[in-house]
């Protein structure tokens, strides 16, 4: 506006003038309000889920960025835990871990049990909160300790190890 010009114009020239470098320009729309997001998130059969796309803090994809891609878990955990008390720690849990899992047929995975993949994730749940920001997207979350994907730990106390557990997964039905 203080240009004078289309905001539509001036996203495609910031596209264009990256054009090499597509993955430096990010969009952030906040298309919802809080409150539309609680009373969304509230539903008994909302599970909540990212667009983020897939991020590593070293190898090819070690300049990528994503808004939220990191934390955006630990945003749902605090808002509908401490800032809206609309779930317990509990329940926010159960659904990013247990409702996915079974809403996308991933049999082992999910909960805690024998016979089941070993994917932990173990956080302070008072501190466990996003910290990433528009300019420093790729920040872990805060009060996340320790990590272990498919039975490899690969973060400890606060620290990734470089070690690395993650596979494709399948549905199993």
């Amino acid at each position: 506006r203080a240009e004078g010009r289309d905001a539509y114009d001036i996203a495609f020239d910031i596209l264009q003038a990256d054009v090499d470098q597509p993955n430096r320009a990010m969009v952030i729309i906040h298309a919802y309000t809080a409150d539309q997001q609680a009373l969304m998130f509230s539903h008994p059969l909302c599970m909540p889920g990212s667009d983020a796309t897939t991020l590593a803090p070293d190898g090819p994809l070690a300049n990528s960025v994503f808004h939220g891609a990191y934390t955006w878990a630990s945003w749902y955990f605090h808002f509908m835990v401490h800032e809206r008390k609309l779930l317990s720690a509990e329940d926010a849990v159960q659904r990013l871990t247990q409702l996915p899992a079974k809403r996308l047929g991933l049999a082992d995975r999910g909960q805690l049990a024998q016979g089941y993949r070993a994917d932990i994730a173990v956080f302070d749940a008072v501190r466990f909160q996003a910290t990433a920001t528009t300019f420093e997207p790729n920040q872990l979350a805060r009060g996340m300790r320790h990590v272990v994907v498919n039975g490899v730990v690969t973060l400890r106390d606060a620290s990734l190890t470089g070690s690395r557990g993650g596979q494709v997964l399948r549905r199993s039905h």
